[in-house]
């Protein structure tokens, strides 16, 4: 629990979505919010979190699999 956007905020959020996929490994996750007004943004934040990790570790495994390529040519 904290105080929106004092100790809680969307930059926090981001940040908690990346560290979870990156710490879980996880493929997917569901996220869910309630009907304050700030739940809207925070689980978009969360998302947008999720989703750069993601991006990020695909372009990583790309580009990994294009070295192994070459070295294995």
């Amino acid at each position: 629990r904290g105080v929106y956007p004092e100790e809680l905020n969307e930059d926090l959020a981001r940040a908690v979505g990346r560290a979870f996929v990156t710490l879980t490994g996880a493929a997917s996750i569901a996220i869910g919010h309630d009907m304050r007004p700030s739940s809207v943004p925070m689980a978009a934040a969360l998302t947008d979190g999720v989703r750069r990790i993601h991006e990020i570790l695909k372009r990583s495994l790309d580009h990994a699999s294009g070295i192994r390529a070459r070295a294995a040519g």
